[in-house]
């Protein structure tokens, strides 16, 4: 992959974190970040957990291939942790790199540390061009109390 410019050949984490809710950055994705040499464009994705971020991240990376994707979960168990990132060219500015990034589900009941929502929302907000807060059915008060997190 020519990082300056180009698809990657499949996603990556950039932020991870540990059981003791300690954040840290990957150093492969700092590599492939700190590679790219033209305008970027970040479009962040959160959301309530097993609501379909994946899904909607892995289409609009435009990935297809099974291997290459987003991690998607096929049970009630999350299946993204901390936030993995794509970066690809931007569909209509051949000159744009269009970073995807997709972040862990808020509220997930087996997690013990609401902090980790707080600061994984907190972060994929401030790292955004364009945020998507990704809804199940209509958006209720519920999703806008996801909102309060970093405010």
């Amino acid at each position: 992959m020519n990082p300056t410019m180009a698809n990657m050949s499949k996603p990556l984490p950039l932020i991870e974190y540990s059981e003791r809710g300690e954040l840290t950055i990957n150093e492969e994705a700092v590599y492939v970040l700190e590679n790219i040499r033209s305008p970027i464009k970040v479009v962040g994705i959160s959301g309530p957990y097993r609501g379909g971020k994946s899904y909607l991240a892995n289409f609009l990376a435009g990935i297809k291939t099974e291997n290459k994707k987003f991690p998607l979960g096929a049970t009630v168990e999350s299946a993204t942790k901390g936030i993995w990132f794509y970066c690809r060219k931007h569909p209509q500015n051949e000159d744009t790199t269009v970073i995807i990034l997709d972040s862990e589900g808020l509220d997930d009941p087996k997690k013990t540390d609401t902090n980790t929502d707080f600061k994984l929302l907190t972060l994929t907000i401030l790292q955004s061009t364009v945020f998507i807060l990704n809804a199940v059915g209509k958006i209720n008060d519920a999703d806008f109390k996801l909102l309060q997190y970093p405010f």
